[in-house]
């Protein structure tokens, strides 16, 4: 049985601002610097065999802090960049609802088509990580992995991995800083940890799960 430590990147400013990242490089900020120390101290006693990480710099510095003092490598691929928001990044959430009130309706309709302009939609995205997940080997016994990327590509990976409806897409949260396990068993997966912020403790953590 191998488990997946599943983390989402810590805070950057614009999660706080509420502005959309998406493939936008974002660093982060001085909470989430915080934010990913305290994540390496809640996985100090975790020996990791593998660690992935989105390329975008967000996550990659989440990921080198967890691992500081370790000889673990850390791949890096663009297959778990966030879903790319196109012409919508850069801007606020709410700047979008005001002019685009019907395309917004489409995302809150959970349509799993749709795409903002030049953007991906949740299909495309649940198809990156499906790739992204085929070209992997999670189901070797008594490994542990560390796989940090953004709030929309671990639900890719959570819905692939426990064949999850994508029209649910949206109806799961992952704050910054947050992490998940998953445990692959018997040729299936197995969710025994979800969204856990516990070791953030007093730094309240400001997550917008849409913006990257």
């Amino acid at each position: 049985m191998a488990k997946l430590y599943l983390v989402r990147h810590a805070e950057t400013a614009w999660n706080a601002e509420g502005r959309i990242q998406g493939y936008t490089d974002t660093p982060l900020s001085e909470t989430g610097r915080q934010q990913a120390r305290t994540l390496r101290e809640r996985l100090a006693r975790v020996e990791f065999h593998r660690a992935l990480s989105s390329d975008l710099t967000r996550s990659a510095d989440t990921a080198r802090a967890i691992l500081e003092g370790r000889a673990v490598a850390l791949a890096l691929t663009p297959d778990l960049r966030e879903m790319s928001y196109g012409e919508w990044e850069t801007q606020s959430w709410r700047d979008i609802q005001a002019r685009f009130p019907e395309q917004m309706a489409r995302i809150y309709q959970r349509d799993p088509a749709f795409a903002p302009p030049k953007g991906e939609s949740m299909l495309d995205l649940m198809r990156r990580t499906e790739r992204f997940l085929a070209a992997q080997d999670f189901t070797r016994p008594d490994e542990n992995v560390l796989l940090v990327a953004h709030g929309g590509t671990l639900r890719g990976v959570i819905f692939n991995l426990l064949g999850l409806p994508v029209s649910h897409f949206w109806r799961i949260r992952l704050a910054n800083a947050s992490m998940s396990v998953i445990e692959t068993v018997d040729g299936g997966a197995l969710l025994s940890l979800l969204n856990d912020v516990s070791h953030l403790d007093g730094l309240a953590p400001r997550s917008d799960p849409a913006a990257g």
